[in-house]
């Protein structure tokens, strides 16, 4: 299957079956997988390892969308599957080997480093310049968002909400600037955070930890830097977006916003803001 970035982008219908279905199917295989995950490792020691439904969902449909990426290639598009491959390794490791407070820092501040840098390391030679920006504030929301979050949540879905509402937000502002390829991966991703969502609410069976900070956020991150660093988005508005990651303590303040059942909806609609907000700012300066 050819890459769709060799094609001409009117090639390419977000709305159009194919994409439909491997949106759609792509959420179920997440939701499955997650089921999968509740009967083998349930909520043990290894609870973590739950999260990589997301991450292997959102490939599996990465795959059915553009093909296998070649085995070399600089394409950042084509980097973007190691990245996630390589955050769900690391992620294993950690959980099964280590604790994820012995790592904290270096989960904080490397990991978003590798990933802006692995997927967007050819705009290096502008980082003085116009990349620098856009560079500089993903690598800060992720670390700002992993230290205002925190690591570890064994009680709560607001992680997952706030990643989820992310992504929703970066399809609309791809779409907005007309770039259909990161709305439709935004749109895949998304269904995968859903499908793994619908398993984990409203009583929360998977712990994020390392696995799913490097497996799950690290996604999301890579989808951002692509949108950030390769469509005409502007940095602006993703830098609205972001603060997406500070909602939780202003949602949690709201009616019902505290509850197991009702807080992550409260917050989710919380998130629509930001999410508003950027997606104005983005036709504004369209």
């Amino acid at each position: 299957m050819d890459w769709l970035f060799a094609q001409p982008v009117d090639s390419v219908s977000v709305f159009s079956n194919r994409i439909i279905l491997i949106v759609a199917m792509t959420g179920v295989a997440s939701a499955a997988l997650a089921g999968l995950a509740m009967m083998t490792v349930g909520g043990g020691k290894y609870a973590a390892l739950g999260t990589v439904s997301v991450p292997i969902a959102f490939l599996a449909g990465f795959f059915f969308f553009l093909g296998l990426p070649p085995a070399w290639s600089t394409d950042p598009l084509h980097i973007l599957p190691y990245v996630i491959v390589l955050g769900l390794l690391a992620g294993i490791v950690i959980d099964t080997l280590f604790h994820i407070e012995d790592l904290r820092l270096a989960v904080v501040l490397a990991w978003p480093a590798i990933v802006v840098v692995g997927i967007g390391w050819q705009e290096m030679p502008d980082f003085a310049t116009i990349a620098g920006l856009p560079m500089a504030v993903l690598w800060l929301s992720a670390v700002l968002g992993y230290l205002w979050m925190g690591l570890e949540h064994k009680s709560q879905a607001t992680p997952i909400v706030c990643l989820f509402a992310v992504t929703v937000g970066l399809g609309l502002l791809a779409h907005v600037g007309g770039s259909k390829i990161v709305t439709i991966l935004s749109g895949i991703l998304g269904a995968a955070l859903l499908g793994f969502w619908a398993l984990n609410w409203p009583n929360v069976r998977f712990p994020l930890l390392a696995t799913g900070n490097l497996g799950i956020a690290g996604a999301v991150l890579a989808v951002a830097v692509m949108e950030a660093l390769y469509t005409p988005t502007p940095v602006e508005a993703i830098a609205l977006l972001m603060l997406v990651l500070v909602m939780p303590p202003i949602a949690a303040r709201l009616p019902f916003g505290s509850g197991a059942k009702a807080g992550p909806i409260v917050l989710l609609l919380t998130c629509l803001l930001p999410i508003a907000g950027a997606v104005a700012l983005a036709q504004h300066l369209k």
